[in-house]
């Protein structure tokens, strides 16, 4: 099954500091964010396709195109498989609210077990299939390239679309309940529900009473002293996504985190090669792709700051009444179509694409024995 990538747009949580359910807690290791900055879907009638790159056990046929549909990860298919998240959009938001309501009602019979009322209030989230990806945002067309650059100067209204609907916040059915108690039992009740007033310190917090707790022991107090946490805990050991956070797979997700930092740093021979590509077009200062587009953000930062401390702003500040950022803007379309051009020169993405889905396939093999553990601790929870 094809990774699918989900994203939480709008949380109306009564219970501040609420802690994710374990099976987003486990999605987060594998979704997609709702972003427009995402892997192109395919390529379109103006780009000309380049001659195959053979790479060992890749199929050529997926190395032929230029700008490939996203890549699937055989590892977090696999993690998505053992966990459960692998699971159509649907299905996953009614699991997700399933899960919400499940949290809440064991925070109800904690508040009442300390003494207080509490109605289940199931956090309202709008869920959103990042999958799909926003339309007006075409890196891989040439003459969309051509007029918006990298977008980070200007770009079609509709990117800024919301991946999914805002959730205006419902009535807090607590809220009356809460307006009833005095400022000491006010001060009780949120202290049980989610943390206890406290004071920054350096390594750590200091408690109203005193109490100096590092940073891990005011993490563990808020996982296993207060209500909320003490769901979100129960939550976690009993669904198989929970074993994300199981200090036995610990070793197991630390390696794969590992291996995520290191496939996003690393330089391939696809970027060695783009650099060339880029550096005979007039741009040698950039190693990858990523880093043209970051650091020409960080120029557009600059400026932005620079113009913002003399510019009127009775007048829009755009490329129109600004010659700063126009000129800017230009330099932004000259790199990013040289970009895009070296890009297609030397079939970068595929290439790119190819070299981590084999550093993912070698990291099964080698950790399958691990994998065989969390498929059978998976199991024994589902």
């Amino acid at each position: 099954m094809q990774r699918r990538g989900f994203t939480l747009r709008s949380i109306t949580s009564f219970g501040v500091g609420f802690t994710a359910p374990a099976f987003m807690a486990a999605l987060a290791l594998i979704a997609t964010g709702c972003s427009t900055s995402s892997v192109p879907k395919s390529a379109q009638d103006n780009i000309i396709a380049q001659p195959n790159v053979i790479a060992d056990n890749v199929n050529a046929t997926w190395l032929a195109k230029p700008f490939p549909a996203e890549r699937v990860s055989p590892l977090d298919d696999l993690l998505g498989e053992i966990l459960g998240t692998n699971l159509p959009f649907e299905e996953f938001k009614t699991k997700y609210q399933q899960e919400i309501i499940r949290h809440e009602e064991l925070v109800a019979q904690c508040m009442t077990e300390a003494g207080f009322d509490y109605i289940p209030a199931p956090s309202e989230y709008e869920i959103a299939d990042a999958s799909v990806r926003n339309p007006a945002y075409r890196p891989d067309v040439r003459d969309w390239v051509a007029q918006y650059g990298f977008a980070q100067i200007v770009y079609p209204a509709e990117m800024m679309a919301p991946c999914g609907v805002i959730i205006d916040p419902p009535a807090n059915p607590n809220q009356d309940y809460i307006n009833s108690l005095s400022p000491a039992e006010r001060d009780a009740y949120w202290a049980t529900l989610i943390f206890p007033q406290f004071d920054s310190a350096p390594g750590g917090v200091t408690l109203a009473d005193g109490t100096f707790l590092t940073d891990n022991e005011f993490q563990d107090y808020l996982t296993n002293s207060t209500c909320n946490g003490r769901a979100s805990r129960i939550i976690s050991e009993e669904s198989p996504a929970g074993l994300t956070e199981s200090a036995e797979f610990a070793p197991l997700f630390t390696a794969i985190s590992d291996l995520r930092t290191r496939l996003w740093e690393e330089a391939t021979e696809a970027d060695y090669d783009w650099g060339a590509c880029m550096a005979d077009k007039g741009f040698p200062d950039y190693a990858r792709p990523i880093e043209a587009r970051n650091q020409f953000g960080q120029e557009v930062n600059d400026a932005l700051d620079r113009i913002s401390k003399h510019w009127d702003y009775s007048r829009d500040l755009n490329t129109a009444n600004s010659p700063e950022l126009a000129e800017l803007h230009n330099r932004e379309i000259d790199i990013a179509l040289a970009d895009f051009d070296c890009r297609v020169s030397v079939n970068h993405q595929a290439r790119k694409d190819a070299h981590e889905t084999a550093a993912e396939l070698q990291f099964i093999e080698d950790y399958r024995p691990a994998f065989n553990a969390l498929r059978a601790a998976a199991e024994q929870r589902s």
